[in-house]
């Protein structure tokens, strides 16, 4: 009976081990498949646990912008910069022909520094009941850092605090220098009809930390 009852408290034994065994699996299963989607798909949290990642890693670090001059900055920007040539024809566009679209405005883009000096050509167009985009050809630019191209209710402006104060609608940054490309308008920033594209008068490149203008175009 000794023997019998041992065999049976170890029967026992093995049998909640492996109970426990199969419960630790399928709660690491548990885990894997219903709490990890929810990291994947959160943003919030994604964004919370990188921020925790940034923390954690030691930043290095670096002069205020205040410490160099927009000359010192745009010659640590050509230390590492690779020229590029940027070639972006017109394309149909959500089923609208090419043909189909509409040139409202246009301009030369010349340099700030030197207005005489054309270094491109700046063209407003219309895709039939989608949106607005800009065309810029031909340039031509100086490579610096921090370019913005935008369109200002200025005509002229002179100066980067004018462009500020100023309503001003920001395109995109512009990292290639040369050629040509398009400039998609997003539908959603139309719904404020003050800021329709053909209430601005210019075309303009700058950099906005330095208060730096690159180059204009008046847009008619």
């Amino acid at each position: 009976m000794t023997i019998q009852g041992g065999e049976q408290r170890q029967r026992n034994f093995v049998s909640f081990g492996l109970a426990g065994l199969v419960a630790l699996i399928a709660g690491g299963l548990c885990f894997v498949f219903v709490v990890n989607p929810v990291w994947s798909t959160s943003a919030q949290m994604q964004a919370e646990r990188l921020e925790e990642q940034r923390a954690a890693e030691p930043v290095e670090p670096r002069p205020p912008r205040g410490d160099r001059t927009w000359e010192e900055e745009v010659a640590l920007f050509l230390d590492d910069y690779v020229p590029e040539l940027i070639v972006q024809d017109l394309a149909p566009y959500d089923g609208v022909a090419a043909e189909d679209f509409f040139q409202l405005k246009r301009g030369q883009i010349s340099l700030f520094d030197e207005r005489e000096r054309q270094v491109g050509t700046a063209e407003l167009f219309y895709i039939p009941n989608k949106t607005f985009f800009v065309r810029l050809t031909d340039l031509n630019l100086p490579a610096g850092p921090g370019y913005l191209v935008g369109l200002s209710h200025l005509t002229a402006p002179n100066t980067g605090d004018e462009i500020s104060q100023a309503p001003f609608m920001t395109l995109s940054t512009l990292h290639h220098f040369s050629g040509s490309r398009n400039i998609l308008i997003d539908p959603r920033r139309l719904q404020n009809r003050d800021m329709l594209p053909t209430r601005f008068e210019s075309l303009v490149i700058w950099n906005a930390k330095f208060n730096r203008i690159i180059a204009t175009a008046r847009l008619q």
